[in-house]
Order: C-alpha cells, then structure tokens, then sequence
C-alpha cells in the first residue's frame, strides 16, 4: 500500500515539475526550445499517465504479486546501472573498442542469450559499426583511456 502512494507522489511530482518547466521552456522562441518543448510534454504525459494507472488500480487484491515484481525490477536497475557504471569505467581504463564488444558480449549473457558463437559475431560486428559511424563517419572524438590510446 505504500508503494502505491509513493507512484502518486511521484507522478505528481512529474506533473509540477513539467507544469514550472513548461512555462519556463514555452516562454523562448520555437527554434531554440524545439526538444526541451518534447521533452517537457513527453514527462507530463507519463506523470499523468503513471498517476492514472496508480489511481485505477485496485491495491487490495494486487499488493503482494505487486511487491513481487517490484523486487524483480529493483533488481533489473540495479543490474543495468551497475553495467552501465562498469562500463564507464572500462572505456577510461581500457578503450572503447574492447569495453564495447565485452559489453556487449556480457550484456547478452546477463540476458539469457547462450549461443556463444552468435554473441561473439553480434558483439563484435556492432562494436564495428559503432566505430565506424561515431569515429570515422562522424568524426567524433575518441574517449581518452588510461592504457590504450
């Protein structure tokens, strides 16, 4: 029953939120606040559809397979911002050439995914293709690692 309150809470929040930045965003010219103006509407729309959901829902009969499924979600977040934190830290202390591709490979693991072959070929073809669009197509400059240049 808590949990249902802290969605309202939050979704409400969502909602003020997006309300203070929309007049602040709204307030400049269309050109220079194109994706704000988005992104403003994008938050209002899913506090208010989290706070509908949350407000339809019947608490009752749903909190325990509801907490259930809390608790697998916790744990996927955690697992994807832990990854992701690692990650990070690879392409300082590596490069972004093998982090990538190990990220990948071990991303697809953690997913459930077993054909090694195919996740070595997956992983290292994306890694590829990455490369080439970010670092020769687009010239974007390569991320600074501790061992390899």
């Amino acid at each position: 029953m808590l949990r249902f309150s802290k969605d309202k809470v939050f979704a409400t929040a969502c909602i003020g939120i997006a309300a203070v930045l929309a007049v602040i965003v709204f307030s400049y010219p269309l050109e220079s606040s194109y994706f704000p103006r988005i992104l403003v509407v994008f938050i209002g729309a899913m506090g208010l559809l989290l706070l509908a959901r949350n407000c339809l829902q019947k608490t009752a009969a749903k909190a325990a397979e509801n907490f259930n499924q809390y608790k697998v979600q916790l744990s996927s977040a955690a697992l994807v911002f832990t990854s992701i934190a690692a990650y990070t830290l690879g392409i300082y202390l590596v490069n972004y050439e093998i982090t990538t591709a190990l990220f990948l490979f071990f991303f697809m693991l953690a997913l459930g995914y077993r054909k090694f072959t195919v996740m070595v070929v997956t992983s290292l073809s994306l890694t590829l293709a990455l490369y080439l669009i970010f670092f020769e197509i687009l010239a974007v400059a390569r991320p600074d690692s501790l061992f390899f240049t």
